[in-house]
């Protein structure tokens, strides 16, 4: 997979007419999806807040939110709240693609100026920031190209063109360039690409600007998402690889001055981070500032099979070209003429994958599953080319003149598909809360693929779903709902409990879960239950928040029943105890004693007959996590009100 020489020399020209044409296309779709604009409006949800940092910079001349929380709408609270006021937990990066459109309606006089709303006129919505957040398809366009020029350096121009346009149309960034516009990614891919361009250069031909190139780039990956700065492995590993040089060679004074660039990088990318540590700084008195609290990264408890292969939200279940992107990073990594190059980019996406499936709405709330891996768009890129190449290869060898076209029958297959579940998700199919295929899957793409899903479960998803069936004695479709966003869910600001997410029910919603339970549904004194006769049953149970205080189920026995039974339940190897259940019983109230989360197993014996099952709420401990996170809140807020009126000569606001 090692280019030749002949092919490192085109990779430095202009591309050839064949590449002008076919990214000219893949640029003319992405406007084509632009225009037809399936999503209802851009700039709303997170993407609003995003939006305020380019409005409040061109139009009050400074990166605090009080006066744009006074003239702009605030459909979230945030000029003040429980640890805070004038929070805007999003990032200045975004801006850098829609501040030069801004202003060109500023200076041409753009109608809107002279609207009657005057949160048209200063641009809080309307058509000011309908346009400027346009700037996202450059972001787009300009990662498409970047993951070409890279790519090409590497394998030459063919599979350089299938990686970066598969990338481009196949993965989610389509839909952020294209769709929700004002949401940061695209322009997180984009600055995440020019990071990975600026690697691979000095990777290549080290210059003595190259470490400074570095840093600005990293800065401004982190200026548009500050979690980017994961992607500060490349560089990292870099300096490592050239420092180990040094030493095996003794050089002194080689590796003092790798020391120093090392510290020139570092310091270039504090000072481009510098504006977003600044207005922390400035608004909240703190340098490094997590607006969405303590509890929002769980780094012991990652969902790392489900933030890939959830049925509903896994990045490669949804976007199934990244299979292809994976491959080719770990063949990369695998070859040691091409290790130095795979490795590093192996390692980001692992570490990314990591953080991703560490933070507490792993599944990225609303949105296109996968954007929390936009920084990763250019690797997948090459990963796609890297298999390109060695499919190249192997026919040019003779060894399968097939391979061509069965390329080209995935890219078609691949293309249907990311559009019809893009568009589907842009017509405001919510993903942030938890439900089965039937509904993320099933309503988008799932006529189709019904009789394999019926019996096997997603396809897509088997790397998750046959390992959770062996383990639980379970089909693999039952993963389409236990791999969802889990129960007893608590906002991880607040930790308080949602309890319309906390009830687990055996009737209908979770029947796919239960192992050993009665087909047929009992409606019983008007509720209906689904019953166990006597013998064992289980139901599979994903469980988000561990701190269960108790379970709460409704049971029911028939009318003519006579005597108790019963009912013995265990909760993934916690012994809950044995529990009488007379005709008359309604309700079971179980005590927890053990923290439990992730995929559990819910165990039951009933012994003296059948006992039907209805729901089962999990309860919070007593006090609630809630209770003693509200002091905490207080505490935190009232430092951070003082501090802004002390700073901003305010009298402190009250919440």
């Amino acid at each position: 997979m090692r280019p030749s020489r002949s092919t490192i020399l085109r990779s430095h020209k202009l591309p050839s007419p064949r590449a002008t044409l076919v990214l000219g296309a893949c640029f003319a779709w992405l406007v084509v999806l632009l225009i037809v604009d399936p999503m209802p409006g851009t700039v709303h949800g997170d993407g609003y807040y995003t939006w305020l940092w380019a409005r409040s910079i061109v139009f009050d001349q400074d990166v605090d939110f009080e006066r744009d929380y006074e003239i702009c709408d605030d459909p979230w609270g945030l000029r003040h709240t429980q640890q805070g006021d004038v929070i805007n937990q999003w990032n200045p990066g975004p801006s850098l693609f829609w501040i030069p459109i801004l202003l060109f309606d500023v200076a041409t006089d753009h109608p809107a100026l002279h609207h009657r709303d005057p949160r048209y006129r200063l641009g809080c919505i309307g058509p000011l920031a309908e346009r400027a957040v346009r700037g996202s398809l450059i972001a787009g366009v300009l990662t498409i190209v970047i993951a070409f020029v890279v790519a090409r350096r590497a394998f030459g121009e063919g599979p350089a063109l299938f990686g970066a346009v598969a990338m481009g149309v196949l993965t989610p960034l389509t839909y952020y360039a294209t769709m929700l516009l004002s949401y940061g990614h695209a322009a997180s891919a984009a600055t995440g690409a020019l990071v990975v361009l600026a690697w691979d250069r000095e990777r290549r031909r080290p210059s003595r600007w190259g470490w400074v190139w570095l840093g600005v780039a990293t800065g401004l990956a982190m200026l548009t998402r500050p979690q980017n700065a994961v992607i500060a492995i490349l560089p990292l590993c870099l300096w490592i690889e050239r420092a180990w040089g040094r030493i095996k060679e003794r050089d002194g004074r080689g590796l003092g001055v790798l020391v120093g660039w090392g510290v020139v990088y570092a310091l270039v990318t504090a000072l481009v981070f510098a504006p977003q540590v600044w207005q922390w700084w400035d608004s909240q008195g703190e340098l490094f500032f997590l607006p969405q609290g303590r509890h929002y990264l769980r780094w012991g408890a990652p969902r790392l099979d489900k933030v890939l292969f959830s049925t509903s939200n896994g990045l490669l279940v949804w976007s199934p070209i990244l299979y292809v992107a994976v491959i080719g990073l770990v063949m990369l990594a695998w070859k040691r003429e091409t290790r130095s190059m795979g490795l590093p980019l192996l390692l980001f996406f692992a570490i990314s994958t990591y953080v991703n499936a560490s933070v507490y709405d792993w599944w990225g709330a609303l949105g296109f599953p996968g954007r929390r891996f936009d920084s990763v768009s250019v690797p997948f890129a090459i990963g796609i080319a890297a298999v390109a190449s060695e499919v190249v290869e192997r026919q040019r060898r003779g060894r399968s003149v097939a391979l061509g076209a069965l390329a080209t029958a995935i890219v078609v297959v691949l293309g249907a598909w990311s559009t019809g579940t893009q568009v589907g998700v842009a017509q405001a199919l919510r993903t942030d809360v938890a439900h089965s295929s039937e509904r993320m899957w099933m309503d988008i793409w799932g006529r189709i693929a019904r009789p394999v899903r019926e019996h096997v479960g997603n396809p897509l998803a088997w790397p998750a779903s046959i390992p959770f069936a062996i383990r639980h004695r379970i089909s693999p479709r039952a993963w389409d709902v236990a791999g969802a966003p889990e129960l007893f869910f608590h906002e991880w600001l607040t930790l308080a409990r949602r309890a319309e997410e906390a009830t687990f029910d055996f009737v209908e919603r979770h029947q796919e879960l239960l192992v050993g339970f009665d087909e047929d549904v009992r409606t019983i004194q008007g509720r209906r239950v689904r019953g166990v006769r006597e013998g064992y049953a289980r139901a599979i149970v994903p469980i988000s928040w561990p701190e269960i205080g108790a379970l709460r189920f409704e049971v029911a026995r028939p009318p003519d029943s006579e005597g108790p039974v019963h009912v013995w339940l265990e909760l993934d190897g916690e012994d809950l105890g044995s529990w009488r259940v007379d005709p008359t019983t309604r309700e079971l109230r179980v005590p927890v004693m053990r923290e439990h989360q992730g995929i559990c197993e819910l165990r039951i014996r009933v012994v003296g007959g059948w006992l039907g099952f209805g729901k089962m709420e999990m309860l919070d401990p007593e006090p609630a996590p809630s209770v003693e996170e509200a002091a905490h809140l207080r505490a935190i807020a009232e430092r951070r009100r003082a501090w802004r009126a002390a700073r901003h000569g305010d009298a402190p606001a009250e919440p």
